[in-house]
């Protein structure tokens, strides 16, 4: 049987070694440790929490390592937030709720549309990272991204029907307006 190549073995060749590279930079394919430290860091972006506007470390300093599971390798330190960063948050988010529930459900949704774009142009590092630290495989991390980045441009599109409505009364004189409006933060801890 003969194979007809479209591609140049020597391209064939180059392409494999640059797909074993970097299979190897992800810690699922073994080379000799030399070519690994031209491997770009996993952490590429900062390792820290993002509150009242700026990069901070845990307010007790403490930080929790991260550990590839295939090889125990160390893959980046970053802060175990506690109640004073939990604390913090929530008062910086109560600062500028004033100015943010002022804006129109549109400029809202565009924070949103915003933070999918971002979430998009970073899919495939946020993929290997979670391929690191979970094992799990790169095509599932990816699509787990695209899965998550939905949501974000889904809430979007919502933000702009925040419908009222006019509910009857029984009195002629009187008219009952629903009307949505932000309310207040919320603070939330997630499992992941």
């Amino acid at each position: 049987m003969q194979l007809n190549l479209l591609i140049p073995p020597n391209r064939i060749q180059s392409n494999l070694q640059s797909i074993l590279f970097r299979l190897a930079c992800l810690g699922i394919y073994h080379v000799e440790k030399p070519l690994l430290k031209r491997c770009k860091p996993l952490y590429s972006r900062r390792s820290q929490m993002f509150i009242d506007g700026k990069w901070t470390n845990a307010h007790n300093q403490e930080t929790f390592a991260s550990y590839n599971p295939a090889n125990a390798e160390l893959l980046g330190e970053v802060p175990a937030g506690g109640k004073d960063d939990a604390l913090a948050a929530i008062d910086s988010a109560s600062k500028a709720f004033p100015s943010w529930s002022s804006l129109t459900a549109y400029q809202r949704s565009k924070f949103l549309i915003d933070a999918h774009r971002l979430m998009m142009e970073s899919q495939q590092e946020i993929a290997e990272i979670m391929t690191q630290e979970q094992g799990k495989p790169i095509r599932a991390a990816m699509n787990e991204v695209q899965y998550a980045a939905d949501f974000l441009i889904w809430f979007a599109e919502e933000a702009k029907r925040v419908y009222g409505r006019t509910i009857s009364s029984s009195r002629s004189d009187q008219r009952f307006l629903v009307l949505h409006q932000p309310v207040g933060v919320v603070g939330a801890i997630t499992p992941w």
